[in-house]
Formats: structure tokens, C-alpha cells, sequence
């Protein structure tokens, strides 16, 4: 077999590209941390002039209202994740080890589901939260997203990859069901798991569309829609620094789990 090695010009276009993407997508992030240090403007940044830290300080000594907003967020994030892991390990197990034909129908309905936009099922839920009497309370954000159809589909891909053998040599051993799905199936899993965790954790951090329409009161407000709500609005750049800090954390410790639980999820 010939393998065609590339230039050295072909290279240095490639990583040209490269670096131009890359400088694209972090432009934003770079803008941010410039007006929250250099409120005047970038044309302070390339001087060195103007460095202040006044922002941060308004935001986090002469603005108690975000760290309510900052619980909010953090608060609803975790009754998402407490909630939607389980349902997904148990729903991801039953959908790759049981092979019944009407499964085979609800899954597809996940699949749906998971595809369709949110704003095809706005109404839906806006219509049955209101039932419930639950719209303007936290609830109304947690519950849609607690029962989302994504850690599912990720499980049961992941699970399905796991060999029969093992499973079998579990049952010859005499484990049950619930043991088997404990001791076998959910340790197995645990990369596909962390990445749904993240995953799961980043998108319910910075959910902007749900707690713009189910929630009234400010006081409910997730820290994703409430840093252009506040009273001080030129700390909003401070903020934003403030609020990537935890899931760009969650991100760099995750990494590497992050992405060998999406191939694994992604192979069968």
C-alpha cells in the first residue's frame, strides 16, 4: 500500500486553516475576557492600557443577586443530572439487551424525539406544565430536560457494544438482573457515562430558551438568562467570565472521558 505524503506547502495550508478556524471560534471568548478586564475597549488591550478588575468586583461584592441566580443554575443543573442518568442507564440497558419487537417501536419514538427541535414541542410543554400548575417554579425547567430522549440513544449504543459473553458468564455465575446491570453493565459503561454526565451538565448550565418562557420571576432565573438582566449592566462581561468558569472546568477534567465515551457510544 502507497501512502502519499503530503508537501510541506500543503501541510502549512492545512495548519493555516487550521489556526484561522480555530482563532474564529475562540474569538468571542477572547472578546469577552477583554471587555471584562479592558471595559474601554480592545484598542486598551493592544496598548496595555486600562487593566482593571472594578467589573468582577461590582459582580461579586455589590451584586448579591447573582449568587442566587449562580444556585439557580447550579441547583437545577443537578436535579437534571440526578434525575436524567438513572432513567438513561435503565432505559439505555433495556433498550440494548431486550430484543422485543414493540421496544424496537419505542425506541424509534426516542429517536424522534431526540431529533425534533425544541421549538416543536413548546407548546406542548407549555401546555402541560401549565396543567400541572407548574410553569414560574424551577420544576418547569427541571422536568422537560430531567426526561430527555439523548442519554438513552448514548446508552444504549454504548451497551450494545458490550459482548454477550460477559453477560452470559454473569448469568452462569448466577447473577441476576439487577445485579448483572450493577456490577457488569454500569461499570463497563462508566467512560459513556461520564460523557453523558458533561454533556447533560453543560447543556442544562447554559439553557437559555426553557427559563426564558416557563419562568416570570427574577428571582427564579437561571444565571444563562439573567446576566443581561441586571441592574449593574456593565458587569455582564464579568459575569460571563464568572458563569464558563465551572463547565470549562467540567470540560478540561472530562476531556479525556468525554470523547472515549462518545466513540463508544458511537460504535456497535
Amino acid at each position: 500500500m502507497i501512502v502519499e505524503k503530503k508537501s510541506l506547502p500543503t501541510k502549512m495550508a492545512y495548519h493555516g486553516v487550521a489556526i484561522i478556524t480555530a482563532l474564529c471560534c475562540l474569538a468571542p471568548t477572547i472578546l469577552v475576557l477583554a471587555y471584562s478586564f479592558f471595559p474601554n475597549g480592545s484598542l486598551n488591550v493592544m496598548l496595555g492600557t486600562g487593566f482593571t478588575t472594578k467589573q468582577f468586583s461590582e459582580i461579586l461584592l455589590l451584586t448579591p443577586e447573582y449568587f442566587g441566580w449562580f444556585w439557580n443554575s447550579f441547583g437545577t443543573t443537578i436535579c437534571i443530572l440526578a434525575i436524567n442518568v438513572p432513567i438513561s442507564l435503565m432505559a439505555g440497558y433495556a433498550f440494548s439487551q431486550y430484543h422485543l419487537p414493540w421496544l424496537k417501536w419505542v425506541f424509534m419514538l426516542y429517536i424522534v424525539l431526540m431529533l425534533m427541535p425544541f421549538q416543536a414541542t413548546l407548546v406542548p410543554q407549555y401546555i402541560t406544565l401549565n396543567t400541572l400548575n407548574l410553569l414560574n417554579s424551577h420544576w418547569a425547567i427541571i422536568l422537560p430536560n430531567a426526561f430527555g430522549t439523548f442519554g438513552a440513544f448514548l446508552m444504549s449504543q454504548s451497551m450494545s457494544s458490550i459482548p454477550k459473553e460477559v453477560i452470559e458468564a454473569g448469568k452462569i455465575d448466577g447473577l441476576r438482573e439487577f445485579s448483572i446491570f450493577t456490577r457488569i453493565i454500569i461499570p463497563l459503561s462508566y467512560a459513556t457515562i461520564t460523557a453523558l454526565m458533561i454533556l447533560v451538565f453543560i447543556d442544562s448550565w447554559s439553557m437559555v430558551e426553557q427559563p426564558t418562557i416557563f419562568l416570570k420571576s427574577t428571582e427564579l432565573f437561571p444565571l444563562s438568562i439573567s446576566l443581561t438582566k441586571q441592574r449593574l449592566p456593565t458587569t455582564v462581561f464579568a459575569g460571563s467570565v464568572v458563569f464558563s468558569i465551572l463547565p470549562f472546568l467540567i470540560y478540561l477534567r472530562g476531556y479525556d472521558r468525554l470523547v472515549d465515551g462518545i466513540s463508544l457510544g458511537s460504535m456497535k
